[in-house]
């Protein structure tokens, strides 16, 4: 409930910046349902409040000050490609966009948490140390994993190619050769080498190849080492000089071999040009995770027509790339973020948010001097999927809780 006199006050841009992302969006509820005269004069300087609103809201949920700085960025062809390989990992075409509205499903599940839920983290290998002739893979831990961030698996991709110096013809021949990948874990000392898994194959060709790391991974961010680097050592048994694995520049096998190439490699691959290609032909990593959560059912929600008058649902969609952020934000392209809007005067039952905010409207209907007033407001939230670069242009796949207004009702 708000005071009648303060009804009509729209919140300024300059308060759109300092409120808390939820506060923002109750006041512009409020406003909406309170003042409709306001609508017509004041509808720009809304729509701007409100998507900056939004966009607080996304910063908020990631714990993020500010939007990540993306200097070198990365083709979004390949982060979507890397995804895919992980078996569903990428939204479709129509999901992507966000063409449609939310469906209005009866009894479907929402989750009700505010903070972001990462639910899978693509990691690319950095250039290691050079260790007997095999070239080292680092990893770093992304930023927000925590404590109730549990790892349900992990998936350590390795391309394998060609050797040059293989005729065409001679890759018959490798039809009945057995190959094996062997990983492991490096630490503090180079000397300290633990074996991770392999992956057997009876038939050696050319393509991607997953090894299961999903129990160090595991232990890693688990650990009281969760901070510091993940340094693997892949060996392939078998290959010799028939395959060989591609874990930089595939133009330059010695950089494989040599750790005086290693930076200048990463350097090249993350600034730009045609080298900037060879990002989905480094190892990377694929991180499922998931957190307790709890869930509750969805309930219908009126959906507001061409000249709405009682408390309603509006449509609101959201382009990522109109508010400047397409160059971190890989997909959605955009999603209906939507908001509540109507008036709650002369409602039924039904309409209230519980049984207290409908014996207030009776309340003010025989007393029509008292300063209480319902609002039109949202009642139900649901979570939205976010894939995102971060600062370090790691992929991180997230679901975003809160943020699509599913019901309005008069509070």
């Amino acid at each position: 409930m708000i005071p009648q006199s303060q009804r009509c006050s729209l919140p300024t841009p300059d308060t759109a910046m300092s409120a808390t992302p939820a506060l923002l969006i109750i006041l512009l509820s409020a406003w909406a349902a309170a003042c409709p005269e306001c609508a017509v004069s004041d509808q720009h300087q809304a729509a701007r409040i409100k998507l900056e609103a939004i966009k607080q809201q996304i910063l908020s949920k990631l714990h993020l000050q500010d939007r990540p700085n993306i200097t070198s960025p990365v083709a979004r062809e390949l982060a979507l490609e890397a995804l895919r390989r992980t078996q569903g990992g990428v939204p479709s075409e129509e999901e992507e966009e966000g063409s449609t509205p939310p469906d209005e499903e009866e009894g479907a599940t929402v989750k009700d948490d505010y903070y972001a839920r990462t639910s899978e983290i693509i990691a690319f290998a950095e250039p290691g140390q050079s260790l007997n002739g095999h070239f080292l893979l680092d990893f770093h831990p992304h930023e927000y994993l925590h404590s109730k961030l549990r790892v349900t698996a992990a998936t350590l991709w390795i391309q394998l190619r060609y050797s040059p110096s293989l005729p065409v013809e001679g890759r018959a021949q490798l039809r009945n050769k057995h190959i094996t990948l062997y990983a492991f874990r490096v630490g503090n000392s180079t000397e300290q080498l633990s074996h991770v898994t392999s992956y057997h194959q009876g038939t050696a060709h050319a393509g991607w190849r997953r090894l299961d790391v999903g129990e160090v991974v595991q232990q890693w961010l688990s650990g009281s080492d969760n901070r510091d680097k993940l340094t693997l050592l892949v060996d392939c048994t078998g290959c010799n000089s028939k395959l060989e694995m591609v874990l930089f520049n595939e133009d330059d096998p010695s950089n494989i071999n040599h750790l005086s190439d290693a930076t200048t490699t990463a350097r090249r691959i993350r600034h730009g040009g045609h080298e900037q290609q060879l990002l989905n032909l480094r190892p990377f990593l694929s991180i499922a995770t998931e957190a307790t959560e709890q869930r509750r059912s969805r309930r219908h929600s009126r959906t507001c027509g061409n000249t709405p008058s009682h408390c309603c649902r509006q449509n609101l969609y959201v382009n990522f790339r109109e508010l400047g952020w397409g160059d971190w934000i890989i997909a959605p392209r955009g999603y209906y973020a939507n908001f509540c809007m109507g008036s709650c005067n002369g409602r039924r039952g039904y309409s209230y948010r519980n049984f207290h905010t409908h014996i207030l409207e009776e309340y003010r209907n025989r007393n029509p001097y008292a300063s209480i007033h319902p609002c039109c407001a949202p009642t139900k939230l649901s979570s939205m999927s976010l894939i995102y670069f971060d600062a370090d242009l790691n992929i991180i796949k997230t679901d975003l809780p809160k943020m699509i207004v599913d019901e309005c009702g008069c509070t």
